[in-house]
């Protein structure tokens, strides 16, 4: 057994190990950021041992940058909630997702969902108590409520992907055990966001799956029946997303015993105040940049937005930390030029998976990196816990493999068609 060989059978058990002990244990912060990053660094690593010559100096610097950073990464000793580390790791995540190709993937959503959907079977009777009572929302392990709605939420996205992912020939055998084992994962995460009481958590998991069918039904039938087509997929990607979206977050809303009191706590007096209290902090993060001292440019810097906007909710007695958005918290820290260079990005993303919904496959790869980033347009998640960061990382590049080429990952990740051929 080759080394690449065996560096893929371990990958997947120490994400797997991260997200668990994320989910499982109150004090478990340091050692899931250490396995977190540890995945990090044995997908570069396998990339680099794969990777021929001179391509291989792009693999081995991304890995001396993150021994550098490795404290702050795991101990969490940079400034919060968003630090330089946060970017460092989050580039790395991107280029140890490039080096997997369509198998790995499978192997690794499969993964997350099902871990993800252990940690709520173990917390069972905890679910099920926030899911029916008028406890606050559920957390997992060390986890906030956000944090554990996006980590839920990606799992159930990740569980639906990995099932059309083995839908394949090459899968034949394992189809029906491990789609029934990833359908009842799938449903166990949906629960756990559900127990959140997420408007956004919940709310995004179907978002996003329709956004991907609809981005993939409009690519695929454009030559073919043009703009129309793809404007009625996506007018009916929106119609099925709201007959499915309001229920599901009328659900995670606080129950009544009515349905008048469940619609109104939908957006009760609670979610009402906590609305303007977010709307207030984006108004004085959209305004950081513009006042004076060459902020426009460079912003405010890190950890400083907070400082600047105390802005409180009622009955809390700190201020919020965070914009709650992820280009508002960009603007206010890093002005102008962080702000195009994340737009710049994100443009060049969209054009890319465009370009690649050719297949059932690179949308599957599309739907968990769409919950991602449309659920931190509403909360920064992402940018406070390593693991979050590492998976957000991780899907920014599966959305754009080639699933159309047997799998094949993106020209920069290096490696010849011989080693990615054998990776598991």
């Amino acid at each position: 057994m080759t080394l690449t060989r065996r560096i893929g059978i371990v990958t997947p058990l120490v994400l797997a190990l991260a997200i668990a002990s994320t989910g499982l244990m109150q004090e478990g912060e340091r050692l899931s950021a250490a396995l977190s990053l540890s995945w990090v660094v044995l997908s570069i690593g396998q990339q680099a041992v794969s990777t021929p010559g001179s391509n291989r100096l792009w693999p081995v610097a991304v890995l001396a940058i993150l021994l550098l950073n490795v404290r702050g990464m795991v101990l969490g000793e940079s400034p919060r909630p968003v630090s330089h580390v946060d970017y460092v790791l989050l580039i790395a995540a991107v280029l140890a997702g490039n080096g997997l190709h369509i198998p790995r993937w499978r192997t690794t959503l499969s993964g997350i969902c099902l871990t993800v959907a252990s940690c709520g079977l173990w917390q069972a009777t905890t679910v099920w108590q926030h899911l029916t009572g008028s406890e606050i929302g559920y957390r997992l392990g060390f986890l906030l409520i956000n944090q554990t709605a996006l980590l839920a939420g990606l799992g159930c996205v990740s569980g639906l992907a990995a099932l059309q992912l083995w839908r394949t020939p090459q899968a034949a055998r394992a189809q029906r055990g491990i789609q029934l084992a990833l359908a009842l994962g799938s449903g166990g995460c949906a629960v756990m966001t559900l127990a959140t009481h997420s408007r956004a958590g919940v709310g995004l998991i179907p978002i996003s799956l329709l956004i991907a069918w609809a981005v993939q039904q409009g690519t695929q039938h454009r030559r073919k029946l043009g703009g129309w087509l793809r404007r009625r997929g996506l007018v009916m990607a929106v119609v099925v997303t709201l007959l499915i979206a309001t229920p599901l977050v009328w659900l995670a809303s606080p129950q009544g015993p009515s349905l008048r009191q469940n619609l109104a706590a939908l957006y009760g007096t609670e979610n009402r105040t906590s609305d303007a209290g977010r709307l207030a902090l984006w108004r004085c993060y959209a305004s950081l940049p513009l006042s004076g001292n060459n902020r426009l440019i460079y912003g405010v810097g890190y950890g400083r937005a907070r400082e600047l906007c105390p802005i409180r909710l009622p009955g809390r007695p700190k201020p919020l930390s965070h914009a709650h958005n992820l280009p508002l918290q960009v603007w206010a820290e890093a002005g102008s030029l962080g702000l195009a260079m994340l737009l710049i990005g994100a443009l060049l993303l969209a054009r890319r998976v465009v370009k690649k919904q050719h297949t059932p496959q690179a949308m599957a790869l599309t739907a968990p990196l769409l919950y991602g980033l449309l659920f931190n347009l509403f909360e920064l998640g992402m940018l406070k816990v390593p693991l979050l960061t590492v998976l957000f990382g991780a899907m920014l590049s599966g959305a754009l493999i080639r699933a159309s080429n047997g799998g094949a990952t993106l020209p920069s990740s290096g490696g010849s068609a011989a080693a990615k051929a054998e990776a598991p």
